[in-house]
């Protein structure tokens, strides 16, 4: 299905201040789709969608910085990109900015802000998150340990993890589920143009596509058996 991306047309677009298609171009860039990978590309392109406010881009902007992928390595960078994305909702970011806060990196440690986080994400159905958050409520970090929460929360990561598995077409530990269900929802938006483009070509038509098995017209010697057998049973045949 990866052959939706079109290059050249998200360039154009990207280029013009699209933010979807900027955050597409780098989507492609970091997993080489319909191009070769390029970290410096990918994180280029997710600065100008993250900047103008893309959620995706910001999360993704925000692993950039923490892993130095295409960019100088800055946790800090990481922890802002982060924050961006998770106070817009990406449970992505809200899992990744919880373990900033639990282990200091880039930011205060803070473990009932990192607790904070990470329930946000795993009411969103975040496996990391849940799985996470299970793990502090078994240690009491950052919260009262509780062993019927972390049983719930732990089982529930393992149930949540199965399904991402089933679903996620990507093994690649940085492709996250998000980025799946948003190559998903634009693959769905693209094919959905494509049904609405073919439509259009045909509603000013008069004749449209024959559906079931083509009828086509009779010959002579068809007509004249087809008399015969109306007049053998009784049928009254019309003249022309």
């Amino acid at each position: 299905a990866t052959e939706i991306f079109d290059i050249s047309r998200l360039q154009t677009l990207a280029e013009a201040g699209d933010t979807d298609a900027q955050y597409q171009l780098g989507f492609c860039y970091k997993f080489g789709l319909n191009v070769d990978e390029d970290a410096a590309q990918a994180a280029l392109w997710y600065e100008k969608a993250a900047s103008q406010g893309n959620v995706h881009a910001q999360c993704s902007l925000g692993y950039c910085y923490r892993e130095g992928y295409g960019v100088e390595q800055d946790d800090e960078k990481a922890v802002y990109w982060y924050t961006k994305s998770a106070g817009q909702g990406n449970a992505d970011a809200q899992y990744k900015l919880g373990f900033c806060y639990e282990t200091g990196r880039g930011i205060a440690q803070d473990d009932k802000e990192a607790v904070s986080w990470y329930t946000k994400a795993a009411n969103q159905d975040n496996a990391d998150a849940m799985h996470a958050l299970g793990r502090c409520y078994a240690l009491g970090i950052g919260i009262a340990q509780d062993d019927a929460s972390a049983t719930f929360w732990l089982a529930k990561s393992v149930e949540q993890e199965e399904q991402d598995q089933e679903e996620t077409a990507y093994d690649d530990e940085d492709f996250s589920v998000e980025d799946y269900d948003y190559l998903s929802d634009y693959i769905d938006d693209e094919e959905d143009e494509d049904d609405e483009e073919d439509e259009e070509e045909y509603e000013d038509e008069e004749d449209m596509p024959v559906v079931g098995p083509e009828v086509l017209p009779e010959t002579d010697d068809e007509a004249a058996e087809s008399e015969e057998t109306k007049s053998d049973n009784g049928e009254e045949v019309e003249e022309s």
